[in-house]
């Protein structure tokens, strides 16, 4: 996969990104094609790395962040864990982080996960992301499995697991008096 180049189009395919939201990031500057980055002409290609960073920026707006917020995510994220935008999509470690939002000026704090800080910042009022290098990496990898045709587990099937205990984090529906539930147990 290490000198696999995908268009613009490829790309939309496989991130979920429009061409809009690629062409609107590459002028921004947030995820601009290893290839020719102007973005004249067929010559605009991204390589694993973009699609990592795509990735990332597609599921933090999913998870409800704005814009300005998923960009300072990422960017923190390339700036502190450079080996997650490799062009391997098996990295040599893997990692977990919280997204701590309202902390300090409404804006994003990227940490290692710590579960009791988690329920304090919820117990102030504040909100927690839970993301992890690993769901990223599925995520991606099962797209691109899709986009070639090939087959492979769901990432709703993924399991992340440390050792012999997992920790499973749900966020409970927005009104719910359960706001964040934590379960531990064995890895099967």
């Amino acid at each position: 996969m290490q000198n696999d180049f995908y268009t613009s189009t490829e790309v939309s395919t496989i991130t979920g990104c429009s061409r809009r939201q690629l062409q609107y990031w590459r002028d921004k500057g947030v995820v601009v094609p290893t290839v020719n980055p102007s973005g004249k002409g067929r010559n605009v290609y991204y390589s694993i790395r973009e699609l990592v960073a795509l990735t990332l920026m597609h599921r933090l707006l999913s998870l409800g962040l704005s814009f300005e917020p998923s960009v300072q995510v990422l960017e923190m994220l390339q700036r502190g864990e450079t080996w997650l935008f490799g062009e391997s999509l098996e990295p040599s470690q893997s990692k977990r982080w919280m997204i701590a939002l309202g902390i300090k000026d409404y804006s994003p704090a990227v940490l290692n996960f710590d579960r009791d800080f988690a329920l304090e910042t919820i117990e102030r009022g504040g909100g927690i992301l839970d993301l992890a290098s690993d769901s990223i990496y599925q995520r991606l990898k099962q797209k691109l499995a899709e986009f070639k045709g090939e087959v492979m587990p769901s990432s709703d099937d993924y399991l992340l697991a440390g050792g012999q205990e997992s920790v499973v984090c749900r966020l409970a529906p927005i009104g719910s008096k359960e706001l964040l539930r934590l379960d531990s147990g064995k890895a099967e």
